[in-house]
């Protein structure tokens, strides 16, 4: 699957959603921002989508790490099932939840994103 087509269908699934928008960056923006912003329940996501197998590039890397540190929630995907399965674990605890515990439902390659930026 295209990274065009894994960013059409998170775009497309968390629109449907109540409660929740996302629109997609344009490449001519600021370098390294990620692919999706969306604020879910009143929370700010960035999520940068890549072609299954690849990771976030450095920059892009960096610009993750910014929104975490600035009280956002960073995530990346390579496939629309790694997407989904992390939207449907922080969706209910976003409703309820005020603290950061969120946050560690981020994917498990959300590590390699802190190792890269070593």
């Amino acid at each position: 699957m295209s990274e065009q087509t894994i960013q059409s269908r998170i775009m497309k699934d968390i629109n449907s959603r109540k409660g929740c928008h996302a629109f997609k960056i344009v490449s001519a923006s600021k370098a390294g921002c990620p692919d999706i912003l969306a604020c879910i329940n009143g929370h700010f996501i960035g999520m940068e989508i890549k072609k299954p197998g690849e990771i976030p590039t450095p920059q892009q890397a960096h610009r993750l790490t910014q929104i975490r540190s600035s009280g956002g929630v960073s995530v990346w995907f390579d496939s629309f099932d790694s997407y989904f399965d992390w939207i449907e674990r922080f969706i209910p605890r976003a409703l309820f939840e005020v603290d950061d515990s969120f946050r560690e439902l981020a994917p498990p390659t959300a590590k390699i994103i802190e190792e890269l930026m070593i």
